[in-house]
């Protein structure tokens, strides 16, 4: 089924989140506040074709971003991508001082990702990797 969406926010994994008829979709290459024209296949949708573009939206020049999932993000400006990164920390660690994350100098043609675990103990402090 073809259908024309606004993409309202990103989920976890960066991907366009949107609820179509109570059910929630994630898309790949759709940032907030774009529209576009979908196809809605089981849990996902997949953009056919952009209407309008976020003024957060870059060109990517890497040919297997599409289908290697190593850099989801890449469509969005790398500026934007560390704001949404440090806000979604903040979002995660309500009260903790967080500090903006510091951008790497070449961000294209390289891999440098960690999915990592963390909790509150006890007493409430912060632990990493249980």
């Amino acid at each position: 089924m073809r259908t024309e969406i606004k993409c309202k926010k990103l989920d976890e994994k960066g991907m366009g989140e949107r609820w179509i008829n109570n059910r929630k979709f994630s898309c790949t290459n759709l940032l907030p506040n774009e529209k576009a024209i979908v196809e809605v296949e089981r849990n996902q949708i997949r953009v056919v074709e952009l209407l309008e573009t976020s003024a957060d939206r870059a060109r990517f020049s890497c040919k297997a971003q599409t289908s290697c999932g190593a850099c989801q993000l890449s469509h969005m400006s790398y500026a934007k991508e560390c704001e949404l990164k440090t806000d979604k920390i903040k979002e995660l660690f309500p009260g903790l001082k967080v500090n903006p994350i510091l951008g790497a100098v070449k961000t294209e043609h390289y891999r440098n990702k960690t999915i990592a675990t963390f909790a509150r103990g006890q007493k409430g402090k912060v632990i990493a990797g249980q």
